[in-house]
């Protein structure tokens, strides 16, 4: 009898539509919008990547030809291996070797896509502005509202231009990310603004387009192992608020340098 009442209220459980939603939610895997130069499916796992577009070429595909967002992609998997991954390009080459980049009005516009086309819940950004965008704030706050966190590089340009202060990485709810040398300590070139947390960003080892291991130094690489780490939680808890997310990483970073906050560090290291 007890056997029978046992079964009898898990197969209620599993008829019950909020137990079916939870489930059917905690089962799907985090899908992470990388806006980037691409990805090379050479490099990173097929079965990794979603349909993106190609903004920057809208008549190319979303293979990498330059190697920055197949580097990133490594990193993000390495710590989020679940993950899906959506190639949204933003900057690409031409046929003729020219760089082609959108506008700060078409970042935008896909960080709006990555949500409510691509249905991601996690936005990785190193695309920088040195400005306040109207468009780009309201499209960071867009991405706010319909629960999906924004992790965005601070910036490489603190030894020539320290007093700049890059968007989307500024915006309070955008989670800053700078970069840390081998030793621990934050890189010199790391921007000093917009920085909510650090993590390694210094001679690190990644994949490039070829499927090979090279090596790269950014506040891009350091993003990307933050996006990583949120990918990770909100696959073990995805019913987290973008604000519940970052109060999580930042609570639970390593804090050195002066107690709490600084302009350096942030909230501390990544862990």
């Amino acid at each position: 009898m007890k056997r029978f009442l046992s079964v009898l209220i898990s197969l209620l459980l599993l008829m019950s539509p909020v137990f079916a939603a939870e489930n059917e939610n905690a089962l799907q895997p985090v899908r992470v919008a990388l806006i980037d130069t691409g990805i090379s499916p050479v490099a990173i796992d097929i079965s990794r990547i979603a349909e993106g577009k190609n903004y920057a070429i809208p008549d190319r595909d979303t293979a990498d030809v330059l190697g920055h967002g197949t580097a990133l992609a490594g990193l993000i998997l390495d710590a989020a291996p679940d993950a899906i991954l959506v190639p949204l390009v933003y900057c690409t080459k031409s046929a003729n070797g020219t760089i082609v980049q959108c506008s700060v009005n078409t970042v935008a516009k896909i960080i709006r896509d990555a949500v409510d086309a691509y249905n991601c819940r996690v936005i990785n950004i190193s695309a920088r502005f040195p400005k306040d965008v109207p468009e780009l704030r309201d499209a960071i706050a867009y991405a706010e509202e319909r629960g999906a966190v924004v992790v965005a590089s601070v910036g490489n340009t603190n030894r020539t231009e320290p007093w700049l202060s890059y968007y989307p990485a500024s915006y309070d709810t955008v989670i800053g990310v700078g970069a840390l040398r081998k030793d621990g300590n934050v890189a010199s070139f790391s921007q000093r603004h917009g920085v909510s947390i650090v993590a390694p960003g210094d001679a690190l080892k990644v994949v490039n387009p070829q499927g090979y291991t090279t090596t790269a130094s950014g506040t891009s690489y350091a993003t990307a192992q933050v996006t990583g780490a949120v990918a990770a939680l909100l696959a073990e808890s995805p019913g987290l608020t973008p604000e519940q997310v970052r109060d999580h990483l930042f609570s639970n970073a390593k804090d050195f340098g002066p107690d709490g906050y600084d302009s350096d560090t942030g909230y501390g290291a990544l862990r």
